[in-house]
């Protein structure tokens, strides 16, 4: 839409929306109607109270905030691509599907600030955590899918990035939606999952225009979609449908990334950013990822989802052995890309915690299992102490993300010492950290920076 003449207009903008609304209903009516299946009960009413849950906790607070650096870099592309500026999408140093979700609401409203800018990125990571529900159902159980919605939905790594007028909220959407969408053809292998097939597809097509770190998922959709033998069922007109439509979709994909490749800016901003990234043998981030993962969360819940994990994947690697490898093809190419490749792999960790709350979600669905009955005593003590943990917690995201209080955020490091056993000091705490309400002052920061006012790297407001 942005790169048609002209400047976006709103009433642009509603017949493309328009077109794309009719051209569903065109399709739901030509295509045969699927037989009806209940969904079960308990999912409608588990995903009600996660849905209530979420807003109570995501949505309060969003607009407090002033904008971050990278916020105010996208909402500045996202004004100049409505006034028809030719580059602007691709004049980033990431995949543009920021710019474009930022674009559609900017647009819509005539107007943006702190909250509505943020607001469609929470949503899509409300919708992420929520796609833990069905995503946990199918490849174990629906109490797996309800306790990895819980514990990624108080992750507070999760919850920090997902707030932001940044594309880590859609992003963990996209990588749920493929995930489930490859899963179904993995379970069915037979014609009736065309439809997901497709499904898949436009999720990743749509995934690496939002970023291409989607590439990290690659090991695990392939594998998927390996387990589904689409090439025994796929025939016919089906064959010639699956591959028409992955041909637009990646020759769409390839023609975003062919004209960012082509803009200097990109080339150049993305050789800077990896020239002074890449890790110097031998060399790891191992500290530097407990330090972030006792920031954005207490020490407790870190070392609770390490542990949980652990017994997750050892109880999944005995009965589920597919699933648990699935899972750690979703964990480990992030996991060891950032702590080992990386020299300075900021927060990028976020792409893998979906596959991490899965496993971990094993062992507490065993814990709340009500149909079991062996060791009463010893079930109720770890309920007990998971009821604690939770708790503590969800506390503590209220004190380090959604407190705007002036004086807290001048304390927060050493309320945060006094309060907490963490690993690192009072200047790690202290040091500007994406999501989190400590960075006062980057909104006039990123606008100078922007105009070319101030040079260099700034860590603090007084450098």
């Amino acid at each position: 839409l942005h790169w048609l003449p002209g400047p976006v207009t709103l009433l642009r903008l509603t017949i493309v929306y328009g077109i794309g609304a009719l051209a569903l209903w065109v399709a739901s009516v030509l295509r045969p109607p699927l037989p009806l299946r209940p969904t079960p009960r308990a999912l409608w009413m588990e995903a009600g109270i996660l849905l209530v849950m979420l807003a109570l906790l995501w949505l309060p607070t969003l607009g407090a905030r002033e904008f971050f650096h990278d916020e105010s870099t996208v909402l500045i592309r996202a004004r100049d691509a409505l006034r028809g500026v030719a580059d602007a999408p691709t004049r980033h140093t990431k995949g543009p599907g920021e710019i474009i979700v930022a674009m559609v609401f900017y647009r819509a409203l005539g107007t943006i600030d702190e909250f509505y800018a943020r607001l469609p990125f929470a949503l899509a990571g409300i919708g992420a955590v929520l796609l833990m529900l069905p995503l946990g159902r199918r490849l174990f159980s629906l109490q797996v899918g309800l306790w990895a919605a819980i514990l990624m939905g108080i992750n507070g790594y999760v919850l920090a990035l997902a707030r932001m007028t940044q594309y880590q909220g859609p992003l963990l959407l996209l990588i749920g939606g493929a995930a489930l969408a490859f899963w179904w053809i993995a379970e069915t292998r037979e014609a009736r999952a065309l439809p997901w097939l497709l499904l898949g597809i436009a999720l990743t097509a749509a995934g690496l225009i939002m970023h291409y770190e989607f590439l990290l998922m690659a090991p695990m959709l392939l594998t998927m979609l390996l387990l589904g033998r689409a090439w025994t069922w796929l025939h016919g007109r089906q064959a010639r449908m699956a591959v028409l439509f992955t041909l637009v979709n990646g020759l769409l994909v390839g023609w975003v990334y062919v004209r960012m490749l082509t803009n200097e800016y990109f080339t150049e901003s993305t050789r800077f950013y990896y020239a002074a990234r890449f890790q110097p043998a031998p060399g790891h981030n191992i500290g530097h990822f407990i330090n972030l993962s006792t920031l954005y969360n207490t020490t407790y819940f870190a070392a609770g989802m390490l542990l949980l994990a652990a017994l997750g994947l050892a109880m999944a690697w005995r009965r589920w052995r597919i699933q648990a490898f699935l899972l750690l093809l979703w964990i480990l190419p992030s996991l060891l890309l950032y702590l080992f490749v990386i020299a300075n792999p900021g927060t990028h960790y976020y792409a893998m915690m979906g596959g991490w709350s899965l496993l971990a979600a094993l062992p507490l669905a065993r814990l709340f299992d009500g149909a079991s009955a062996d060791h009463y005593l010893l079930r109720l003590g770890g309920a007990a102490a998971f009821v604690i943990w939770i708790v503590i917690s969800v506390a503590y995201l209220n004190r380090a993300i959604m407190q705007t209080n002036p004086l807290y955020l001048l304390e927060f490091a050493t309320e945060q010492r006094a309060q907490y056993v963490v690993p690192y000091d009072t200047r790690f705490a202290t040091k500007p950290r994406v999501g989190l309400p400590i960075k006062e002052g980057w909104k006039t920061l990123g606008v100078l920076r922007e105009w070319g006012v101030m040079e260099g790297a700034y860590s603090s407001n007084e450098r």
